[in-house]
């Protein structure tokens, strides 16, 4: 952006400011850098000016397809779920900036089916089951299925494991691997792996493996405090 923009830019966030719910943040780019971030009260991503759009992020894909972009983004792209709208901001058909309105993921969630707060719906054979999440062991995409591991059976879920991020409560599941979703209160133990990586060991009968992959290993350890 050219200066005397820049310069205006305090002006334009308080006024859009105005507008928004206090739990929202603003985060403000040019063609290829955030130049402004203002995290909301319930949402703190890690932004910093200078930064380069981050692949997979609103303001990244405002950017590149030139239109407004509202979505839920999963915790791949910050290190913490969000959903957000982005504003592309064109002149003369070219883009000049993008600014993003973010909001904590549980906000808004229509795009998303509702679900119960304490279970998933689970089939096997030819039967719908309801599964308490304190039931559930973990989950893991395998072959293209989301199946539910439980210690009585496993069970075939329809929605993806970045949905079902959303859909489970945040303090008790957590997304270890592009693959697995694990319950928190089921970890026996950690082992340190390969390339700041782990290996839990859960707690039912069969002491199942779940692996933590590198890309998730420093938010799980900031996350369970070791």
């Amino acid at each position: 952006m050219e200066q005397e923009k820049l310069d205006s830019l305090p002006s334009l966030v308080k006024s859009i400011r105005e507008l928004l719910p206090q739990e929202a943040g603003i985060a403000v780019a040019d063609s290829s850098h955030f130049i402004y971030y203002e995290p909301g009260k319930s949402v703190n991503l890690p932004i910093k000016p200078g930064e380069s759009l981050r692949r997979g992020s609103v303001s990244w894909k405002a950017l590149k397809t030139k239109r407004k972009v509202s979505m839920l983004v999963s915790r791949d792209v910050f290190g913490v779920p969000y959903f957000a709208t982005g504003y592309p901001i064109l002149n003369n058909g070219q883009i000049e900036g993008i600014v993003t309105v973010v909001f904590p993921p549980k906000s808004n969630q229509e795009s998303l089916p509702a679900q119960s707060p304490t279970f998933l719906v689970g089939k096997r054979e030819d039967r719908w089951f309801t599964v308490d999440y304190d039931q559930i062991v973990y989950i893991k995409s395998e072959k293209g299925k989301t199946l539910i591991i439980t210690e009585y059976g496993t069970f075939m879920n329809k929605h993806t494991l970045n949905d079902l991020e959303y859909i489970l409560p945040e303090h008790q599941f957590f997304r270890t691997h592009r693959s697995f979703i694990v319950n928190l209160n089921w970890i026996k133990e950690i082992h340190p792996h390969f390339h700041s990586t782990f290996s839990l060991i859960l707690k039912d009968e069969h002491q199942s493996r779940v692996p933590v992959s590198q890309k998730y290993s420093s938010l799980f350890r900031h996350f369970l405090g070791f």
